[in-house]
């Protein structure tokens, strides 16, 4: 009997143990969630909106899941998912691992680095786990199946309120009015290709975070659309800020002019990341990072 009592304390502490270390994924996915969207982004499987939606998603059913892993409701079926669910996240772990790869899979965002054998670890780890916490007995009461429901509910809302996906930003929130289409693109360095056919130029700042996000984010969507070819980049600093960004944004280098500062800050109005979409030297859009869709590489911007 007083084993069994031990059994059932250890079973209880081991998912507890289990629930706070989902809570904690999900928190650290979410301040790092423009990353997170852009690493299933990156995967080549889902559109950027997709993305975005499947971030948070994932997001959300890592918070459900680490509560209802701590509180004990429907514990048995909750168990028996969480197993399900990190056995297909160890399945797509393992073929990166197999692929060679050794990038950032963002089990904890970017708060820390996890390969995909760290992670891949980590899952079997959090499997073994919850396989020995059989013993613990699932709470029940009355109105389980209305919390329950409260917490998904809750789950799902939080990434959105406090990040909400591109798709719904831009429903919601009416995009800044961007100037300067119409016009050509005149630049004091002519050695880049700008004026023929179709290209791509993106204006960054020094040490500006959401540049270094949409250098990876248009670095991903060009090699989706076989477009890299008409991507070019302009910066204002030095040959060594420029190492250091493509580093940073972790994507290859792509062509490059280095602008006087007071010229890039007037073509983009002081606004960094700006994208323009060129044809023959004429300005057809400009974008932001959050605005930016991946067929406006490959079709006329509308």
């Amino acid at each position: 009997m007083a084993r069994e009592k031990i059994f059932r304390i250890m079973s209880v502490l081991v998912s507890i143990l289990a629930g706070i270390v989902f809570i904690i994924s999900g928190y650290a996915k979410l301040r790092s969630v423009d990353d997170f969207e852009l690493y299933i982004f990156s995967q080549k499987i889902l559109g950027f909106h997709l993305s975005t939606l499947a971030a948070r998603f994932i997001i959300s059913m890592e918070f459900a899941l680490g509560v209802m892993l701590i509180t004990g409701i429907y514990y048995r079926l909750i168990r028996r998912l969480t197993i399900v669910l990190l056995g297909i996240f160890s399945v797509f772990l393992l073929i990166k691992l197999i692929a060679g790869s050794g990038e950032n899979c963002n089990c904890f965002g970017t708060m820390l680095y996890m390969g995909p054998l760290e992670s891949l670890i980590k899952n079997v780890v959090l499997i073994v786990l919850l396989t020995v916490s059989s013993h613990r007995r699932a709470l029940g009461f009355r109105g389980s199946g209305v919390t329950t429901a409260a917490i998904v509910v809750l789950s799902l809302a939080v990434p959105i309120i406090i990040s909400a996906p591109d798709i719904l930003y831009l429903r919601v929130y009416k995009p800044v009015e961007r100037t300067g289409e119409g016009n050509y693109l005149q630049l004091s360095d002519s050695t880049l290709p700008w004026d023929k056919g179709r290209r791509i130029v993106l204006f960054s700042a020094p040490g500006c975070h959401y540049c270094r996000l949409t250098a990876k984010k248009l670095s991903i969507a060009a090699e989706r659309t076989g477009t890299t070819d008409r991507v070019l980049f302009c910066f204002f600093g030095d040959e060594e800020y420029i190492e250091k960004f493509w580093e940073k944004s972790e994507i290859a280098p792509f062509p490059y002019a280095i602008l006087p500062t007071a010229e890039i800050i007037t073509l983009t109005n002081g606004s960094f990341p700006t994208l323009m979409f060129l044809e023959d030297g004429k300005i057809l859009k400009r974008s932001g990072y959050r605005d930016f869709a991946e067929r406006d590489l490959v079709f006329p911007p509308q």
